[in-house]
């Protein structure tokens, strides 16, 4: 084998692994701790400081499910934020210099005290609409197009099939159109 492929290889087994763990979460793991389970096993997956998962809401709205460090939902705009530039399009978000890019919105930075260097938000789809994204932050020396390439080519996560299922199994079992509101993480347990 050549190193490339070797490499590819690696990151296939990582990406079976992760679908693995995220199927065998939401198979157990009651709504309220589904979301922090998928957000740790992102952060470890994809080597970053911060995930967070958003709904897509009728109205285009972005609400959080969970955002890792918060104890309240976030609310993102249709096509503000990195988050709703990825909704937007349907396409990644790859930023590497927050702070210089005109799709960061620094608004939850300023209010949590939280520095978000870095950014890769991408759209989970069903049958070609964004029902929700995943957003990571900051990973030591950036985010890659290695990065981009295993979020898009994740079944459980950027394919978002399953995704979508799970957002509707949360939703039919509250019986409601109110979903879990995000919650911290213990960092104990990272």
């Amino acid at each position: 084998m050549t190193p490339d492929n070797d490499a590819a290889l690696a990151r296939a087994e990582r990406r079976l692994a992760l679908a693995h763990e995220l199927a065998g979460r939401a198979l157990v793991d009651e709504p309220q701790r589904l979301w922090p389970a998928v957000a740790r096993a992102l952060i470890a997956h994809f080597a970053c400081e911060r995930a967070t998962v958003f709904r897509r809401e009728e109205d285009g709205r972005l609400r959080s499910l969970y955002a890792h460090g918060l104890s309240s939902p976030l609310v993102v705009a249709p096509g503000h934020g990195c988050a709703g530039a990825a909704a937007a399009s349907g396409r990644p978000v790859l930023v590497n210099a927050a702070g210089k890019d005109g799709r960061f919105d620094p608004t939850a930075d300023r209010t949590t005290g939280f520095v978000t260097r870095q950014v890769l938000a991408f759209p989970l789809l069903s049958r070609g609409e964004c029902t929700g994204v995943v957003e990571l932050l900051n990973k030591d020396g950036g985010f890659s197009q290695a990065d981009v390439d295993d979020a898009a080519g994740e079944p459980a996560v950027g394919g978002g099939e399953v995704a979508r299922v799970e957002l509707d199994a949360v939703e039919d079992a509250d019986g409601d159109d109110a979903l879990q509101p995000a919650e911290v993480i213990d960092e104990r347990h990272l």
